[in-house]
């Protein structure tokens, strides 16, 4: 694979190169940071959301559909647990019911949002008692 990145990130540079007539082609540091995105685009591409539940907990929201990562995202904002019905108001305002359902079922599953006693939690955040 090594190859591939190589000529894809040959091509970032010189497509940068070319539209800011910098005739230099060295890479930047945006470079780098644009291969990330066009490399885990690639392999997304290439994974059915069920292997995506073999890639390490923490990298796991990256190979997820976008509705997924906003769903995820957002519910890693509010940082404390949350009603199903608080989640599924945030997912609202980003997509339709059913493509709530698809996230939260997806989410679920690759173990990312956890639900226990009625409350979702994000998988990092811990069993916090209340009071």
């Amino acid at each position: 694979h090594r190859h591939h990145i190589e000529c894809i990130m040959d091509g970032i540079i010189k497509t940068r190169c070319f539209l800011e007539k910098d005739m230099t082609f060295k890479a930047k540091d945006e470079d780098y940071k644009v291969l990330k995105n066009v490399w885990l685009s690639v392999i997304k591409s290439w994974m059915d959301v069920s292997q995506a539940k073999n890639v390490e907990l923490n990298e796991r929201i990256f190979y997820l559909p976008e509705n997924c990562q906003y769903l995820y995202w957002r519910v890693c904002e509010q940082k404390r647990k949350l009603t199903r019905d608080e989640v599924k108001e945030i997912a609202l305002k980003a997509m339709s019911v059913s493509e709530y359902y698809e996230a939260w079922n997806i989410l679920s599953r690759m173990e990312l949002l956890i639900e226990s006693n009625g409350l979702i939690r994000p998988h990092y955040i811990s069993e916090i008692k209340d009071g």
